[in-house]
C-alpha cells in the first residue's frame, strides 16, 4: 500500500501532547497546517512501513492527505495518539481526528462524551482472527458466545478500540481481553499461542490474513443480544471535529462527498484494500444546525498522466518528526 500527497507531510509521533492542555479547539482556520490525530500501527488504515526510509501508508492517511489538498492546507501533520480522547480536540492537539467510531454513539453523543461532530466515511463489520483454523462449529453468529463460554479464553484487542470496550461489558466475563499497541504485536501473540483469537474489524483481520496466511479470519462476527451491547452494533469509521468548528465540519463533509462523487474515494479504497462502498449518514450536531456553505478552494485539474500515477501508486515520502 502506498500513499499520495503532493505537499510536505510531517508525521508527529506522540502518545498524548499534554503540553497543549488548557488551549481551546483548533478549528483549522489557518491554512498553514492541517493537524490530524490518529492511531498508527493499524494496517490497512494507518501504519509506517518498515524500511530505512519509512513511509506512512494506509486508507485513513490517504483520506487525510486528500482532505489536505481539497481544503487548501499547505501542510499536514499526523499525530499518533488516542484519537477518541475528548482532550485531543478540546485542547487543540488536532483539528480533526480519524478513528474507528460508533455511529449510534456519534449521533447521540453518549459514549463520545458530547465532544465531537462526526463525518462518517466508511462502514465495517467485526471480525475474529484464529491461529491455523476456525474452531469446528464456530460461525459469525456464535463465535463470541463460544469464546465467552470457554471461561478462560484470552482475546487480543487493540488499545483504545471499540472491541476493547465491547469485551469490557459484564456480559463477556468469561473472556480475558489483552490489549496491544498495534496489529503486529497482536499477530505475534496469536502466532505464539498466548491469545486464542484477535478481535477487530473485518477489514483489519482480512488484511492480516493476506500477509499471515496461517492466521484465519472469520468475518461478520455478530454481537450477542443484550442492551449493554446495543451502542456498539452500528460501527463505522469517521472523522471527528470539535462541535464548535462548524465551518471545518461542513468543509470536511463536502470534501468527502466530492471524493465519493468523482471516484477518488473508491480509488483510495482499492489501493488500500478496504471496501469501496460508502453510505453517507447525516450526523450534523445541533451546534451546526444552521446551514453554512462549504468553502471549496480552486484546485488544479489533474491531467490523465497525473491521475494514472495517483490511482496506481498513490505515493508520498513523508518527513517523520519524533516528539516526546
Amino acid at each position: 500500500m502506498k500513499l499520495f500527497n503532493s505537499a510536505f507531510l510531517a508525521v508527529t509521533l506522540l502518545g498524548f501532547a499534554t503540553a497543549f492542555a488548557g488551549l481551546g479547539p483548533d478549528c483549522g482556520t489557518s491554512l498553514a497546517t492541517l493537524n490530524v490525530a490518529t492511531q498508527l500501527g493499524i494496517p490497512p488504515y494507518e501504519s509506517l512501513t518498515v524500511s530505512t526510509t519509512p513511509q506512512l501508508v494506509g486508507f485513513d492517511v490517504a483520506i487525510a492527505c486528500e482532505l489536505r489538498r481539497r481544503l487548501g492546507y499547505a501542510n499536514i501533520v499526523i499525530k499518533n495518539t488516542d484519537a477518541n480522547l475528548a482532550a485531543t480536540l478540546n485542547t487543540g492537539v488536532a483539528s480533526i481526528a480519524i478513528s474507528g467510531l460508533n455511529e449510534i454513539n456519534a449521533r447521540t453523543n453518549v459514549n463520545a462524551g458530547g465532544f465531537a461532530a462526526v463525518v462518517k466515511y466508511a462502514d465495517f463489520s467485526f471480525g475474529l482472527l484464529y491461529p491455523n483454523a476456525i474452531p469446528q462449529g464456530v460461525d459469525g453468529l456464535n463465535a463470541l458466545g463460544r469464546l465467552n463460554a470457554g471461561q478462560g479464553s484470552t482475546v487480543g484487542v487493540l488499545e483504545n478500540s471499540w472491541e476493547l470496550r465491547i469485551l469490557g461489558v459484564q456480559q463477556f466475563s468469561g473472556i480475558a481481553s489483552r490489549e496491544f499497541p498495534n496489529v503486529e504485536a497482536a499477530l505475534a501473540a496469536l502466532r505464539a499461542g498466548t491469545i486464542d483469537a484477535f478481535f477487530s474489524s473485518s477489514v483489519i483481520v482480512n488484511n492480516a490474513n493476506a500477509t499471515n496466511p496461517t492466521l484465519i479470519p472469520l468475518n461478520d462476527v455478530v454481537l450477542p443480544t443484550g442492551a449493554a451491547l446495543d451502542p456498539f452494533r452500528s460501527t463505522a469509521l469517521g472523522i471527528q471535529i470539535h462541535p464548535t468548528c462548524c465551518q471545518l465540519y461542513v468543509n470536511v463533509r463536502q470534501a468527502i462527498a466530492d471524493m465519493v462523487a468523482d471516484g477518488t474515494y473508491a480509488a483510495l479504497a482499492r489501493i488500500n484494500n478496504v471496501p469501496t462502498t460508502f453510505v453517507p449518514v447525516d450526523l450534523t450536531p445541533a451546534t451546526c444546525a444552521n446551514a453554512i456553505p462549504a468553502i471549496r478552494p480552486n484546485l488544479p485539474v489533474r491531467n490523465a498522466i497525473v491521475t494514472f500515477i495517483f490511482n496506481k501508486y498513490c505515493l508520498c515520502r513523508p518527513s517523520i518528526v519524533n516528539l516526546p
